[in-house]
């Protein structure tokens, strides 16, 4: 039995091509209204072909009731459904291979920070951007197993392209100062299994 390990990396990023990474404020005017989340192959292997699925909210923290969209979610089955656009045919930094990134751009409307204003701007509520991306192998010569399930090979396999991305929001500049200690990278994990 063979195991290999597949993961994505996702992580809030600029806007702006090439996407570095950020823990930029998200703010209701002045253009600054934009989130970006990144995607990335961590194995040459594998590859992001679409977005399955991508939702935003504000999760409740304490008496702060938080805020859920009903446009949500926002990108399914790769079909934009509200104000987002995204592009998986990147290639991340450091690497030659296409489609090992991929790059989401939402508008973060006005409920958002209506929701943020009303609960006395609770420093603890953040955006929330979640969802999952179709991860798939990579058929080239440089794998050791082609991957065939016509021939019957014995072939588990358990892609999870999902993510979570956390980041702040505020209503103007004075209300928080930018720092990452909210900005989680969230390492997802899955595990294929070959029987040889």
């Amino acid at each position: 039995m063979f195991m290999k390990q597949y993961e994505v990396n996702a992580y809030q990023c600029a806007i702006e091509f090439p996407h570095v990474q950020s823990d930029y404020v998200v703010y209701p005017n002045n253009g600054r209204n934009k989130l970006g989340i990144c995607i990335e192959t961590t194995m040459t292997d594998n590859m992001i072909v679409g977005i399955d699925e991508f939702s935003l909210d504000m999760p409740p923290v304490g008496s702060s009731p938080g805020y859920s969209p009903n446009n949500n979610p926002r990108i399914k089955d790769d079909v934009i459904v509200w104000m987002s656009a995204y592009n998986c045919d990147l290639i991340k930094p450091g690497s030659t291979e296409p489609r090992s990134m991929c790059f989401i751009e939402t508008m973060v409307e006005s409920a958002f920070f209506d929701a943020y204003t009303g609960s006395g701007a609770n420093p603890l509520l953040n955006l929330r951007a979640r969802g999952d991306v179709d991860l798939r192998m990579r058929n080239t010569s440089r794998n050791l197993v082609k991957i065939d399930h016509k021939i019957g090979r014995a072939l588990q396999a358990g892609f999870d392209g999902s993510y979570t991305i956390n980041t702040r929001i505020a209503t103007d500049v004075e209300t928080r100062i930018s720092s990452g200690a909210n900005i989680i990278s969230t390492m997802c994990r899955a595990i294929i299994m070959i029987a040889v």
